[in-house]
């Protein structure tokens, strides 16, 4: 598993050679890859957990890092006011290569970057909904991997899998 925020500023750093994402984009990319993660290593990306909103799924902590762009693009990474190992707010320079992501989780991500961060934030929303968890926003507002890996898994066993987030050749 990966620092969530790590995941996100490693999403937005390889989506500028893209064009850039929105905080939206960023959410569903998020999703969509821990998903994945979870229906074919039975472990998630991120670590932490996602929320249920009216938009799908949601990291609270890398939404309101990035809250401040609203519907706009979110430019590459520069700094972060954060919380360090003694609960002191700290200021941290962005350096791509000091994001705690190991090398299999990198490759994971750039495996599908490309091809996510071209399909429409939107489109991202109304796939997230296809899942029961997503739909049936009442009072509770807890994800459950364990309902993302059985929507998932009952796909494949109906041969549907995850094709539509399958790099193209």
């Amino acid at each position: 598993m990966a620092n969530a925020m790590d995941v996100a500023d490693y999403i937005i750093y390889k989506a500028k050679d893209y064009g850039m994402v929105s905080n939206l984009q960023l959410q569903k990319i998020m999703y969509f890859l821990n998903a994945k993660k979870l229906v074919v290593d039975n472990e998630p990306l991120v670590d932490e957990p996602f929320e249920r909103w009216d938009y799908g799924p949601v990291v609270r902590s890398v939404y309101t890092e990035y809250s401040m762009n609203g519907g706009k693009k979110i430019p590459a990474p520069e700094n972060h006011i954060m919380f360090d190992e003694n609960q002191e707010l700290v200021e941290k320079k962005f350096d791509v290569n000091e994001l705690k992501i190991d090398t299999e989780n990198k490759k994971f991500i750039d495996k599908y970057i490309d091809f996510l961060v071209k399909i429409n934030p939107f489109d991202l929303v109304d796939k997230s909904h296809e899942e029961n968890q997503w739909n049936d926003l009442g009072p509770n507002m807890a994800y459950s991997d364990n309902e993302t890996i059985k929507f998932y898994r009952n796909k494949f066993k109906k041969g549907e899998q995850m094709k539509w987030l399958s790099p193209r050749p």
